[in-house]
């Protein structure tokens, strides 16, 4: 058995599986890859799925138990049919055995609340998941990535060292893992992004062309795509329409900065704006294939009009076939880069 890590993410797949991965990430280029676990990458083919769990769990230092919105893992409703209450009151949901083993074992357990999502009540959870509530919680959100990390990072440091070479998060690079992974990494960058991009925005805002009907020149055109922009994408998959946030800087043709995907930060590759091309750029994510990462690339193309940016994205390397998207990015207000962290 491969030796325990000190680090344990504890999430439920369908409710925090973006999130996770893009932690585990942050915190690896931290700590060092080995000292963290989470289970798509610690799990190997033939090994014992619950036996390596409890493990896990019991010999490590920390459990970080990331809390979104389906955390709980409601049921659908059926018509004519009495709720069936939450997996997690299901004596054998994982989540709800990782953490019980945690808090039974009196490893340290700290919730991480994603973006708005509020504690659980104790009423709200089985009774051996009842302690949970009364930890100090922190809270990790996708528009605050890179300042939440490096606030549980400093947390992280009373129980875990930082890797020897581990560079501090505000310099932190490329991370372990698939090369998807290592490119959609660099957290610092997020909010390095965010501040050249709240500069941008209010040098474009208003300017003539910006977000209006009036003929622009090539120069006011790459000026208007710079700073933030909010989308609602209608991915096939999802029942609605996903809120997604585009920030963009550069000058020139060269355009940097983040694009959300499903609703966490990725980082803007190849980006490109020339007059008569449009925006183009690559964002790049990671599915599960049997019991290994896939490399995924999304390809956005987006032009300037008078309405927002009106973009098509196309998917390449997922395991089943996409259809082109359409969406239209309007503009949204300035980062709050220096916004003070909710608890």
């Amino acid at each position: 058995m491969p030796p325990v890590a000190p680090i344990f993410i504890s999430y439920r797949r369908d409710d925090a599986a973006g999130q996770a991965r893009a932690l585990e990430q942050a915190l690896a280029r931290q700590f060092g890859a080995e000292r963290v676990f989470i289970d798509v990458d610690d799990i190997v083919a033939g090994e014992a799925f619950e036996q390596r769990l409890r493990s896990a769990v019991k010999g490590a230092s920390v459990v970080l138990v990331l809390i979104g919105r389906r955390w709980r893992g409601e049921r659908p409703t059926r018509p004519g049919q009495p709720d069936l209450p939450p997996r997690l009151f299901d004596a054998d949901d994982f989540v709800r055995r990782e953490v019980a083993t945690a808090l039974a074992a009196g490893v340290p357990v700290v919730p991480v609340l994603l973006d708005d999502t509020p504690m659980p009540g104790a009423a709200d959870l089985p009774t051996d998941l009842q302690a949970l509530p009364g930890r100090h919680a922190l809270r990790l959100d996708h528009e605050r990535f890179a300042v939440d990390v490096e606030q549980l990072v400093r947390l992280l440091q009373a129980w875990v060292p930082l890797a020897a070479a581990a560079p501090s998060p505000a310099q932190a690079g490329p991370a372990r893992g698939s090369p998807v992974s290592a490119r959609r990494g660099a957290a610092a960058l997020v909010a390095g992004a965010a501040v050249l991009a709240a500069a941008a925005w209010w040098l474009a805002a208003d300017r003539p062309g910006v977000g209006s009907g009036d003929a622009t020149s090539a120069g006011e055109a790459r000026a208007g795509i710079n700073g933030p922009w909010i989308a609602e994408v209608p991915y096939a998959w999802l029942p609605k329409a996903k809120r997604e946030r585009f920030v963009f800087s550069g000058e020139g043709a060269r355009v940097i900065g983040t694009a959300s995907f499903l609703g966490v930060d990725r980082l803007v590759q190849d980006g490109r704006f020339e007059a008569g091309e449009g925006l183009q750029f690559v964002v790049e994510t990671s599915e599960m294939a049997g019991s290994s990462l896939r490399a995924v690339r999304h390809r956005y193309h987006g032009t300037l009009q008078a309405d927002g940016i009106h973009f098509v994205m196309q998917t390449e390397g997922a395991s089943q076939p996409h259809a082109p998207l359409r969406f239209v990015a309007r503009r949204g207000p300035p980062p709050a880069a220096e916004a003070p962290v909710p608890r």
